[in-house]
């Protein structure tokens, strides 16, 4: 076939599709009509579209429409698609009344051979005893942890807590915990540091915090004890003296000490913590300052995103060698004899363009908009414009067919008073 006739066939090919699945969306809503009013021929054409039909789409129109229980278990336990097993145990807990569909989503949840089915069905049980003996017996750890999400009962988490293979599921069972003691046990002896952590997050003796804070040998359970404490030396020593940076940001996070703060955006090795230590500094003199020497173009920028000092701006938005953190400050300038400059002569096109955007003075834009050698920046500059001649010329002259379309349109916008 030519090549020439690729590019129709194709688009006749997906124009074809398209009202395929259009014909049968509305055959599904027709059967989905008659299955609501209780006719089981259209409600068993509607199972059969749920499992066979080639388009997923289609598959989960039709098995949203059967409105009968029987059919819908069966979807739910023989349709391969997955999303359409899950569909059917969705819309059982819609069409049973309360008691039978405890019993059929009881039935799922044990014996569907997909594990999203059984976790779907999981989820929607309420029986503790049912949710403990799915707990402890399904073959997927995400059916185990669905069920423990809706546990209660202690002495029945506590034994999931020791005896789970999965660490996940574990840790799932001692976020339901509310025994200090239980929990101080678990924290000290799991063999896993999420589930360690998950116990020592829940605690709440500040000694005991503090003792894991600073001596467990896992990052993520000295920084679940560290976003629980509330001894402000305590955590400032943890900011300045953990080996990990992402401890050392929980501890940033509660600090409140602007001095120390300002020692740590200055000094800490880590990028991060020393943005998060910026991000919650209120001195001008010291973000100015960070703004302008740190080494890492990210901490200045956060540096500049609480400046307000015009001046320190000013210096930036001209001596930055980093385009986006002149542009940050540029955002910020208010002084128009200097945004036209940058306008004229930085280097860089968005920094060019942020400074265009704060401009007021048409002169300015309309040299701008004419001359500047980047079509964003003179596009920028056009959108500002107030003169109809000069918009008129550029609807006509600039060598960039949206910067003319984008002059056509403010022209019009201007005739049209708005």
């Amino acid at each position: 076939m030519p090549h020439v006739f690729r590019p129709r066939l194709a688009a006749g090919l997906a124009l074809l599709l398209v009202c395929a699945v259009a014909q049968a969306a509305t055959d599904v809503l027709k059967l989905g009509r008659d299955c609501e009013a209780g006719k089981r021929k259209a409600c068993a054409e509607l199972a059969q579209i749920a499992k066979t039909d080639g388009n997923p789409l289609v598959r989960l129109a039709a098995v949203l429409r059967v409105a009968d229980q029987a059919l819908l278990a069966d979807i739910a336990k023989t349709a391969t698609d997955p999303d359409v097993r899950q569909a059917a145990v969705r819309g059982l807990a819609g069409v049973l009344r309360f008691g039978d569909r405890a019993l059929l989503l009881a039935d799922i949840a044990k014996s569907a051979g997909d594990w999203h089915v059984r976790e779907a069905a999981a989820g929607m049980l309420t029986d503790q005893a049912l949710l403990a003996e799915i707990a402890k017996t399904d073959r997927h750890e995400k059916g185990r942890r669905t069920a423990v999400q809706k546990l209660t009962d202690q002495a029945v988490l506590a034994d999931i807590a020791k005896t789970d293979s999965d660490s996940s599921v574990r840790a799932e069972a001692v976020e339901n915990l509310t025994d200090q003691a239980v929990l101080v046990a678990f924290a000290k002896t799991d063999s896993d540091g999420s589930v360690r952590a998950a116990a020592v997050g829940k605690l709440t003796h500040q000694g005991l915090l503090a003792d894991f804070a600073k001596t467990d040998g896992d990052l993520l359970v000295r920084r679940a004890a560290v976003r629980s404490l509330t001894d402000q030396a305590l955590v400032a020593d943890i900011a300045k003296t953990d080996i990990d940076p992402n401890v050392r940001q929980a501890a940033v996070n509660k600090l409140k000490d602007q001095g120390l703060l300002a020692d740590i955006a200055k000094t800490d090795s880590d990028l991060w913590v020393r943005r998060l230590a910026v991000r919650k500094l209120k001195d001008e003199a010291v973000l100015g300052d960070i703004a302008k020497t740190d080494g890492e173009p990210d901490v200045r920028h956060e540096a500049i995103e609480k400046l307000a000092d015009q001046a320190v701006l000013a210096d930036i938005a001209k001596t930055d060698k980093v385009f986006y953190v002149r542009r940050a400050a540029v955002e910020k300038l208010t002084d128009q004899a200097l945004l036209a400059d940058i306008a004229k002569t930085d280097s860089h096109k968005d920094v060019r363009e942020a400074a265009v955007k704060k401009l007021t003075d048409q002169a300015v834009l309309g040299g701008i908009a004419k001359t500047d050698r980047d079509r964003d920046v003179r596009w920028a500059a056009v959108e500002k414009l107030t003169d109809q001649a000069l918009l008129a010329d550029i609807a006509k002259t600039d060598g960039d067919s949206e910067v003319r379309d984008a002059a056509q349109r403010r022209l019009e916008e201007i005739k049209a008073g708005r």
